[in-house]
């Protein structure tokens, strides 16, 4: 709920330092994420791999973490992961330091009635118009 709502919007977690590290951490949850994405719809199963993929990471200490972070919070993490929000995954790991670089934010759709789709527009003849 929080990463759909009250999150999203919240610029403190936007915010990612431009270090190696916090970039080798985004892509790797990006890799390990964009190579099971098609494979499972078995959120169990997801949140396995992603643990796997924390292995990677160096020194042990991001390694655990990680671990932790994506076995203690398995659906919020998915949940980032499936809204591409790596940076701010990795920064609430505190892989990401505080020096800030803003990741782009999400785009939020729905926002105008012409975007709404047939459901609406063909809920009423004044709605089609």
């Amino acid at each position: 709920h929080c990463t759909d709502t009250a999150w999203v919007n919240d610029n403190k977690y936007a915010l990612v330092d431009s270090s190696t590290t916090c970039k080798w951490c985004q892509k790797i949850l990006e890799n390990t994420y964009n190579g099971i994405q098609n494979l499972v719809n078995d959120e169990t199963v997801i949140v396995s791999k992603l643990a796997e993929g924390c292995k990677l990471l160096s020194p042990n200490d991001f390694s655990s973490k990680c671990t932790n972070i994506i076995n203690t919070y398995g659906t919020s993490v998915t949940s980032l992961m499936k809204n591409k929000r790596y940076a701010t995954i990795c920064r609430l790991m505190s892989i990401c330091s505080s020096e800030p670089t803003i990741e782009n934010p999400p785009v939020i759709v729905g926002q105008k009635r012409c975007t709404w789709g047939p459901s609406y527009w063909c809920s009423s003849l004044r709605n089609s118009r």
